[in-house]
């Protein structure tokens, strides 16, 4: 009797990124959300404008890893020069946006 390999659990932590938009204001906001909708598979979780960030959770079904997830927003929004956060939780942003 061998023992099946135990199945991959995503939990929430390794399926969020982080991304700051180098080119983005307030007014921009929507334009910017409506841009982040058009991609499958991806969750707009929150935002911190005092960081020009936005925090996201991605379905691994359809991205690998953070990187293949930030690829997507890339083509989408590539105006407002998105750039990824590797390593930056959501509690990061959280916690630096509430000082």
């Amino acid at each position: 009797m061998g023992t099946d390999p135990a199945p991959i659990i995503y939990s929430k932590s390794n399926t969020e990124l982080v991304v700051t938009f180098e080119k983005f204001s307030s007014k921009q906001r929507e334009e910017l959300l409506q841009s982040l909708a058009q991609i499958n598979g991806l969750k707009v979780l929150g935002s911190c404008e005092k960081l020009r960030c936005f925090y996201f959770s991605f379905d691994p079904s359809v991205y690998v890893s953070e990187e293949s997830a930030f690829e997507a927003i890339q083509l989408k929004t590539k105006n407002f020069q998105p750039l990824l956060k590797s390593g930056t939780t959501v509690q990061d942003v959280e916690r630096a946006c509430v000082k």
